[in-house]
């Protein structure tokens, strides 16, 4: 999912049915982020889309996809309206918050494939 410059950038699947709520508390808790949500609250969520950072001109891809739910980490004004009537619900976390978890996470592999440490320094990044 999300091709950017020819490039494939996010993933997409199917889940476990959740509900909208449940899975933006759980997210919420992950991305250490308050988030926003909006467009179609759908009563069981099935299938997830997500780029992280500012993936919001993905969100028509998800749209024709049939996605039940779009995460990334920054939106624009005009994704409300085309949530709304794309019939995608939207999550959005922050563009620092969605991001950091790529790099802490290469930092864990890369620590238990080579010998070496590695460290993040935590930003106060409300974007």
């Amino acid at each position: 999912f999300g091709k950017y410059s020819g490039v494939q950038i996010g993933a997409q699947g199917e889940c476990a049915p959740c509900s909208t709520g449940e899975l933006f508390k759980k997210l919420q808790r992950y991305f250490g982020s308050p988030g926003v949500l909006f467009g179609a609250h759908k009563d069981t969520i099935h299938s997830i889309a997500f780029v992280s950072g500012g993936a919001h001109s993905l969100l028509k891809e998800a749209i024709d996809q049939k996605i039940d739910c779009f995460i990334t980490g920054t939106v624009d004004e005009s994704s409300w309206s085309l949530a709304q009537e794309g019939g995608v619900c939207v999550m959005a976390f922050g563009h620092y918050a969605t991001e950091k978890k790529g790099v802490q996470l290469l930092g864990e592999h890369l620590e238990r494939t080579f010998p070496l440490t590695h460290f993040f320094i935590p930003e106060n990044n409300p974007f």
